[in-house]
């Protein structure tokens, strides 16, 4: 009886802010720690959980789970079999300690803190998990292992993919053959087939075949682009829905579904071939004679999707019909300037027609259009918020959602030679019009000293060719947006001829340092420090011959949370043993990073390193070139802060770094971090990202802080002092700031600009 299963260990407050239970009598075959409780504040609050399977152990040898909570009741199930520690350690249930819920602090209430067994498969089901021991999703279904009775592979081993689905998170590549005894009769069979992929590659399945009973149920060839037409770009369009299951979940797991009628003695015969290797993927099989069990293994990915990505935030629905600016109308600015004015449309569902009219003389712009999907408020956050942040470039006929806004925003440059003045820029759509009001200012303002950029990478989805072609579209953009910081894609040597035309690439639009992100790290991995040495030897000496300047290898990549210092350490010491002159950096976020300073050239570090005035004041007194990089709160980091800081930039993660599928942010360990959103075909108008425009508006905040510099007079001095005095020197002060402070501080400086015009 499922009553058995049950084993409820919990204090014996029915509302508590923490919840602690020992180890259960017996363990469950599968077994799930089980949370409830009710978060009564107003807005998503953190919970922790903590499962320790030894003695009092450190935070690095215990599973540690953090949890975003919406107002309202939940319930939290976490499978203790998959769980691991921050090493990679997977949790032993047997040996289950203690496990701690805590949600101080927080407004909420945990009621049950409890140890069950998973969910039963429905009598009458038939059911085969292709997961690791532990990782079924339903009890009573039979756990295949390689080598075991009926399969048949090329090397089949299990897979462990990013992402909390109950299914699609764990199954089994290599199967080209599985077979089950069967008792004669009608069967429905369900598959699901779809490797999720890993980290930012989504397997690029090209050839399947999947045949039941000699019956071919799917087949099909098809071509690099139309795997991307249909596969790839298959999340781009949806948009505004109720459910982010629906959108989200509900469209991925590969399912294949068939009838088979079996005779007696003969038994299930599933067969996989194709390529890639993820057409030989399975993660779960069933055979019933109705739809129970596909119902209740749907329904299980449905409940668990939900618990694992609450909806944290979504805006309130506006019904009625308006046009209107929502940027400043009246706006102030110099050549050389980045300005986005925005716009925003409500009303009923629709299509939108924009026509754009300047009053004054015309400015270059883009037209972007915000269109909404659900997204992770930051890359670690295990919610999703409903956001416009996808910004669109196809603009000549704007899709309107009934009862949200469309936001869209007309992102004006103001070359150098503009001349001042008034210009307006009016945007009409049917009946409705709107209007913003652009001032270019007579100044002309320095270069800022400081620099800001982002890291790139090739677009996953493309051919090397094609991606080559998109890199090289992808570095004119952000050049042409005012960029001048750079980790560019760079191949590895001894690919010279490939790594010589991508430095070049950047190099021809970028000042330096170029920083080579992955190539070092890539040849120290597959060769060993020695080997990777002599070979980055003969890649400086082919960067010489073709007249461009060495770039800086990242030798060290957050080292110390790795476990890699001393891979570095030895690196370093090859690369000085082989005679290179590669000046090297390093992307530091802990202050155990510090050891290895005597290593680097160049240092980039962030608020886990210490991103405060003070540590890069002593990283430049040890000799190093010192940037941010990776930092929050954007249009701070890129503008104010960085003045205030003293580092010489801010690079930051990341151009095109997507995990798996693009328009999923949930199938990942980290949400998809994409200034660039991938469009269809090559060097097409770009889709942006909202975060790319607020780095952008810091670096126009660098901008008037450089005008600022030199600006003459007493007022001068005193906004100089002024600022000095409220932008904090410190990271924690800066986060602590409200979220309008930049614009307040550019305000001040361009009302002092005015005033010395006129």
């Amino acid at each position: 009886m499922r009553a058995l299963l049950i084993l409820l260990l919990s204090l014996a407050s029915a509302s508590a802010e923490t919840l602690r239970i020992g180890p259960p009598p017996i363990m469950p075959a599968l077994p799930e720690l089980v949370l409830t409780g009710e978060n009564l504040g107003t807005v998503p609050s953190l919970l922790v959980l903590r499962v320790d399977d030894r003695a009092s152990p450190p935070y690095h040898d215990r599973a540690n789970i953090e949890r975003m909570v919406p107002p309202g009741p939940f319930t939290l199930r976490l499978r203790l079999p998959l769980l691991t520690t921050p090493r990679g350690r997977a949790i032993e249930p047997g040996a289950i300690r203690l496990a701690i819920a805590d949600a101080r602090d927080s407004g909420m209430r945990l009621s049950r803190l409890a140890i069950e067994g998973a969910p039963a498969l429905p009598l009458g089901v038939h059911g085969w998990s292709f997961a690791p021991e532990g990782a079924a999703p339903l009890s009573g279904m039979t756990s295949v292992i390689p080598g075991g009775p009926g399969l048949t592979g090329i090397n089949p081993r299990h897979v462990r993919r990013p992402g909390e689905d109950p299914i699609l998170a764990r199954g089994m590549t290599g199967v080209t053959r599985f077979a089950a005894p069967l008792p004669p009769g009608d069967w429905k069979i369900t598959l699901w087939t779809e490797d999720p992929g890993e980290w930012e590659t989504l397997p690029q399945l090209l050839e399947h075949r999947v045949r039941i009973n000699g019956r071919d149920v799917v087949l099909f060839r098809r071509t690099p682009e139309e795997w991307a037409a249909q596969r790839y770009f298959a999340g781009r369009e949806g948009e505004v829905t109720d459910s982010p299951w629906a959108a989200l979940g509900a469209r991925r797991g590969g399912r294949i579904e068939a009838d088979v009628q079996l005779a007696p003695g003969e038994d299930l015969v599933v067969e996989l071939a194709g390529h890639p290797r993820a057409a030989t993927h399975l993660a779960a099989i069933l055979a019933e004679p109705g739809t129970e069990g596909r119902r209740a293994m749907e329904a299980l990915r449905e409940a668990r999707f939900n618990e694992n990505w609450p909806v944290l935030h979504r805006p309130a629905a506006q019904n009625a019909t308006r046009l209107s600016v929502t940027s400043p109308a009246q706006s102030w600015a110099a050549p050389g300037s980045i300005v986005a004015l925005r716009f925003t449309a409500t009303g009923p569902a629709g299509t939108l027609t924009p026509s754009w009219i300047w009053q004054g003389e015309a400015l270059p712009m883009r037209v972007l259009w915000g269109q909404w999907r659900w997204r992770r408020p930051a890359p670690e956050t295990p919610g999703v918020v409903l956001s416009a942040a996808h910004l669109r470039a196809d603009s000549e006929a704007i899709p309107l959602p009934a009862g949200l806004p469309r936001e869209i925003t007309a992102l004006v440059t103001i070359p150098e030679g503009a001349p001042p003045g008034e210009r307006r820029l009016r945007l009409s759509v049917g009946g409705a019009t709107a209007e913003a009001r652009l001032t270019v200012l007579p100044l002309r303002r320095p270069a800022p000293s400081q620099r800001v950029g982002v890291f790139l990478d090739v677009a996953p989805h493309l051919t090397p060719a094609q991606s080559s072609r998109q890199s090289a579209c992808d570095l004119e953009t952000l050049r042409a947006l005012g960029l001048d910081l750079i980790a560019p894609p760079l191949a590895t040597p001894p690919d010279h001829a490939a790594l010589v035309a991508d430095l070049a690439a950047a190099a021809t639009r970028f000042p330096g340092p170029i920083i080579a992100y992955a190539p070092l790290r890539r040849l120290e991995a597959q060769m060993g420090p020695r080997d990777a040495a002599q070979t980055l030897v003969a890649a400086e000496r082919a960067i010489a011959a073709a007249g461009l300047p060495q770039p800086v290898w990242v030798v060290a990549d957050e080292p110390s949370g790795a476990g890699m210092a001393d891979r570095v350490r030895a690196m370093a010491v090859a690369l000085r043993e082989a005679g290179s002159e590669a000046r090297l950096a390093g992307h530091l976020n802990n202050p155990a990073d510090t050891a290895l300073l005597p290593l680097l050239h160049l240092a980039t570090v962030n608020q886990g390193y210490g991103a405060d005035a003070n540590d890069i004041a002593r990283l430049r007194a040890a000799g190093l070139r010192a940037f941010l990089y990776n930092m929050p709160r954007l249009r701070l980091a890129a503008g104010f802060y960085l003045w205030r800081s003293g580092a010489e930039g801010l690079l930051q993660w990341h151009a095109r770094m997507p995990t798996a599928d693009a328009f999923d942010p949930t199938d990942g360990r980290e949400g998809d971090v994409q200034f660039f959103w991938p469009t269809p075909g090559i060097c097409a108008a770009p889709d942006l990202d909202a975060d790319l425009l607020e780095i952008l508006a810091g670096q126009e905040d660098l901008r008037w802080l450089a005008w600022l510099e030199t600006a003459p007079g007493d007022a001068a001095v005193a906004l100089r002092r002024r600022l000095r005095r409220e932008v904090p020197a410190t990271w924690r002060e800066a986060m602590a700031l409200p979220p309008g402070a930049p614009e307040l501080w550019q305000n001040a400086i361009i009302a002092l600009a005015r005033d010395l015009v006129r």
